[in-house]
């Protein structure tokens, strides 16, 4: 099936409708997040906080999002994940990387990548995979390690073409 970007889905009419459901019920989904939070259910409280993720990020959040994704992701983590609880650790580590992107981070977004993409390798999730690295190479350059990111583009480039997805190869050449 085809692979889309670790944390959306759907089209931006889609996405929309999600913000407003999310908008309509955020009450809900707060209260339920901090109880998972609360009664330490790791996967509980990172399927909600990508959930508000988008969000939280289009209404200027970023700072509260990347708080309540962080006690997600400091929860327990199974020690013997099944590959539905590494895509969803994959997913979190992703949409707190555009939290900390929001607020300039740049060696943060970095950290929170490079363990998204170690991730989605583990799980062959090309498409995932080439987000990710798209994510990583403008971040490198501000590292002073251009050559990093010229691997990267390169690597994406070739996934792209392997999968013969006109998104990400029009990704890939845009970034």
């Amino acid at each position: 099936g085809r692979q889309s970007e670790p944390h959306r889905s759907g089209s931006n009419g889609s996405r929309d409708k999600q913000l407003r459901r999310v908008e309509s019920e955020y009450i809900n989904y707060r209260v339920l997040l901090f109880q998972s939070l609360e009664d330490g259910k790791a996967e509980e409280a990172l399927v909600l906080s990508i959930i508000l993720g988008d969000y939280f990020i289009s209404r200027g959040y970023p700072g509260e999002g990347l708080k309540l994704m962080e006690r997600a992701l400091a929860l327990a983590y199974s020690p013997d994940p099944t590959p539905t609880a590494i895509a969803l650790r994959a997913k979190a580590l992703y949409v707190a990387s555009l939290f900390i992107g929001t607020l300039g981070d740049n060696a943060k977004v970095k950290r929170f990548i490079e363990e998204t993409l170690v991730l989605l390798r583990e799980l062959n999730d090309k498409g995932g995979i080439i987000f990710s690295l798209n994510r990583l190479v403008p971040v490198y350059p501000f590292q002073g390690q251009a050559a990093i990111a010229d691997c990267y583009m390169a690597e994406s480039l070739a996934l792209s073409l392997e999968l013969n997805d006109e998104d990400h190869l029009g990704i890939t050449r845009s970034t």
